[in-house]
């Protein structure tokens, strides 16, 4: 690893004259270790071929003269031998006589090694060599005679003395071939020293060349590097410098038109185009700093630490604070108050992506404060959060007016309950005083009072007392000004007191009607707001089912008043984009009052509009309610029918006492099926959901747009299809006439129904011809499942999963 980091600290000259002595070095190895030892051993071959050449041949003159005797050629060839002995003696005398390459022979050993013929040494002829070894202790003879007669041929090598001198030693190489007919060992040697020295001096050259041109290739590459990239990247690596030191007006000189000259040119060509983009950008944040110190708003950033990095100029003179008082570390804990701060913590901790909105105290540097709403986001590099950057408006103003705005309404509200609470608070005196006067009554005509009696009479006057002291209470609770406090609320006792106040002030033509669970429902808010949300939906309903009617209508109707919990699956939030996946409190408050147009409904939350006759009502009540739910993170739903009815749902955060998260994932089981489900719904979008949630549940789903799309689809399909989801108001042919039509076909259709409002008389109208069920919109994943797993007689036990 050192060495690796010296080498990758060396100049890019250095690398290439390194580079090219690892070539020549690469060079050597390859020529010392695999061409010579090749070219040795090709010789080498090329030696023991002209051997088996040399004894091929007199092994052949052998074979020749054992054809002849077998064939007597020499009845007619007189040249020819007669005998065994005679062909043998002729041979041995052929090849005595026979050299090659000067002085290289051939001897001839017998089967048992004994030595037959040897033309330089007779002497040895008639020894048996089968125990004659070299200097190093190999049978050189015995392994000719044993391993040609096992193989027919046989290479041996060994050293012998040299030619020239018997005490020199050198390598030999023998050829010997078995020519079984005589049991003879052919036999020829020859020396390889040769080709040792031979070798020896390839490579001895080969070292001297090597070296030559290493020594000459580093001297030109050495030359030619500094001249072709050295020089060019110095004058490179000197402009990168003086841009390094900020002068984009260094410009270097293109001297040759390669690759060098073209990464000179464009390094050129880019300074000049960060030359230009840094006048852009230092104009543009100059027009930054100017248009941000025109703003009646604090513009800041901070960084990951929270430090103030930039306050503009409204934020020096809004808080006091000094660009010196940046300089040594200005914090946002002392900007804002504490629950905004670990509120931001929290965003920037979470490395949440979307923007906040918070409304908080901000404090100046001579510690007093005014109200400010502070828009902010995350800023991040590459994924990660490196700080925070935002405005924070001073809404102090803002706030008394939506107060005041608040109060207003508080107080228009008591007016409109004080018709309804003047004839109750009088019928309540009236139990008080009409009581005391019978008691009265009695005392006068001085008769006896049973204790019974007089205790019977003093309880209805303690019952009526507490009553009107409940009115009274409700009426101050509800018109008193003060902060909004945010706490655990109980919705049950909420919606409690709320029907209680509309028992004693609406008209009582119209029926209260409620369906409270009987598990605590809580949420995180204000209990008063939370109130006079519910009050002031539960009022227009009366209005609704009261003096908006025309003349000739009777007044009176139905408010019904629900509670229940929503989990808020993914396709639930599909449908509502103002949710997140958790747990809401759902409040529905329906009527069946006059209902509201569909070019109404979208403007029926804007301030001081209003559909009421003038002295009826300000336009602030919805206005007021849209502002306080938004407050308590939830949301509000509103489906209505002119004629009809409207439906108010209204959505607060589910709260946990025991400190679990309410955002947490919450897993139900959903009944999962099969089979083919007719989906029939005029809104695309609807439409489009309903189908996902069948899928879900394991379904096929086929759609129709409307109630005779819907009858046509049925006729062609019905033997399919297990169950028909369908909306009740649609446009052609309602919900109502199309399931008339189905059950034509099919008398038991199971057809389960849905509206957006359930105090629908063609609701109850439709459900009396048969059909299986009926959900209110809006519904969620958990609520379709089981409503169609209940009208296919699937077991809700049975079947459960997890939604595909």
């Amino acid at each position: 690893m050192r060495l690796l980091s010296r080498l990758q600290n060396l100049s890019l000259h250095w690398k290439l004259n390194l580079m090219c002595l690892f070539i020549v070095l690469l060079f050597s190895l390859v020529l010392y270790f695999m061409i010579l030892p090749y070219l040795e051993k090709e010789k080498t071959l090329e030696r023991q071929g002209k051997l088996r050449a040399v004894v091929h041949c007199a092994v052949s003159l052998m074979d020749y003269y054992e054809r002849s005797l077998r064939s007597e050629s020499w009845k007619t060839d007189p040249s020819m031998p007669r005998t065994i002995e005679e062909a043998k003696h002729m041979v041995t005398k052929n090849l005595k006589e026979i050299r090659y390459d000067k002085s290289e022979h051939l001897f001839i050993l017998d089967g048992n090694g004994t030595m037959l013929m040897h033309p330089v040494k007779p002497e040895l002829e008639g020894m048996i060599m089968l125990d004659v070894t070299d200097p190093g202790g190999v049978r050189v003879f015995k392994d000719m005679v044993l391993h040609s007669q096992r193989d027919n041929e046989a290479f041996v090598s060994y050293i012998w003395q040299s030619k020239y001198s018997p005490v020199i030693l050198e390598p030999q190489i023998t050829y010997a071939r078995y020519y079984w007919p005589w049991d003879w060992v052919v036999c020829s040697s020859l020396y390889t020293q040769d080709i040792t020295d031979a070798m020896r001096a390839i490579s001895i050259k080969s070292m001297l060349y090597a070296l030559a041109t290493a020594v000459m290739a580093m001297t030109l590459m050495f030359f030619f590097v500094y001249v072709s990239f050295s020089r060019p990247l110095k004058q490179l690596l000197e402009g990168i410098h003086e841009i390094h030191k900020g002068n984009l007006d260094h410009q270097i000189e293109v001297s040759s038109p390669d690759e060098i000259g073209v990464i000179s040119r464009e390094f050129n060509y880019m300074v000049s185009a960060l030359k230009k983009g840094r006048d852009k950008l230092v104009l543009s944040q100059s027009k930054y700093r100017q248009l941000t110190d025109l703003l009646p708003d604090i513009i800041y950033e901070a960084d990951i630490d929270f430090h103030v990095t930039y306050l503009n100029r409204s934020g020096h003179a809004l808080t006091g604070y000094s660009e010196e008082n940046i300089m040594q570390g200005l914090s946002l804990r002392s900007l804002i108050d504490d629950d905004a701060f670990d509120s931001m913590v929290e965003t920037i901790t979470a490395g949440r992506e979307e923007n906040f909105l918070l409304t908080h105290k901000v404090f100046r540097k001579n510690k007093t404060h005014f109200m400010g709403e502070n828009n902010g986001a995350v800023i991040f590099d590459d994924l990660h959060p490196i700080g925070i950057r935002g405005s924070i408006r001073d809404v102090t103003d803002k706030i008394q007016m939506e107060e005041h705005l608040v109060q207003a309404q508080k107080m228009e509200t008591i007016g409109t309950l004080a018709g309804g609470l003047a004839h109750d608070f009088n019928n309540v005196l009236a139990g008080i005083t009409s009581t005391i006067s019978l008691v009265m009554y009695e005392m006068d005509k001085g008769r006896d009072i049973q204790r019974e009696w007089l205790k019977k009479h003093l309880d209805i006057m303690d019952i009526s007392g507490q009553r009107a002291a409940d009115m009274v209470q409700q009426l101050l609770t509800l018109s008193r000004k003060r902060e909004t406090q945010f706490e655990t609320v109980h919705l049950n006792s909420v919606i409690e007191d709320v029907i209680n106040l509309c028992k004693n002030t609406f008209d009582k033509r119209i029926s209260i009607c409620t369906q409270i669970p009987a598990q605590d429902a809580m949420v995180y808010g204000d209990h008063t707001q939370i109130e006079q949300v519910l009050l002031n939906i539960c009022i227009n309903a009366d209005h609704a089912m009261t003096f908006m009617r025309q003349n000739r209508t009777v007044h009176g109707g139905v408010l019904d008043i629900a509670l229940e919990d929503i989990l808020a699956d993914e396709h639930f939030c599909s449908t509502h984009p103002e949710s997140r996946q958790r747990c809401y409190w759902k409040i529905s408050v329906r009527d069946t009052g006059v209902g509201i147009e569909s070019n109404t409904l979208a403007k029926i939350f804007a301030p001081f509009f209003t559909t009421k006759e003038k002295g009826r009502g300000t336009g602030l009540g919805l206005s007021m309610v849209y502002q306080i739910i938004r407050q308590h993170e939830g949301f509000i739903d509103v489906y209505s029918e002119v004629g009809i009815g409207t439906t108010f749902n209204l959505f607060f955060p589910a709260h946990h006492t025991n400190d679990t998260s309410a955002n947490q994932n919450i897993h139900r089981d959903i009944p999962q099926g099969n089979g083919l489900i007719l989906v029939v719904e005029d809104e695309e979008i609807l439409r489009h959901i309903e189908t996902l949630m069948l899928e879900k549940c394991g379904y096929e789903v086929i759609t129709a747009e409307n109630g005779e799309q819907a009858v046509e689809v049925f006729k062609k399909r019905h033997n399919e299809i297990k169950a028909v989801f369908m909306d009740l108001a649609m446009p052609k042919m309602s919900g109502e006439q199309a399931f008339l039509e189905m059950i034509k076909i099919v008398p038991d259709v199971k057809v389960l129904l849905t509206s957006g409002f359930r105090q629908d008389e063609r609701v109850n109208k439709v459900l009396t011809y048969g059909t299986c069920g009926f959900i209110q919109k809006p519904f969620t994943l958990e609520t379709v499942a089981c409503s169609i797993a209940r009208i296919l007689n699937v077991s809700s036990t049975e079947n459960q999963g997890d939604p595909a």
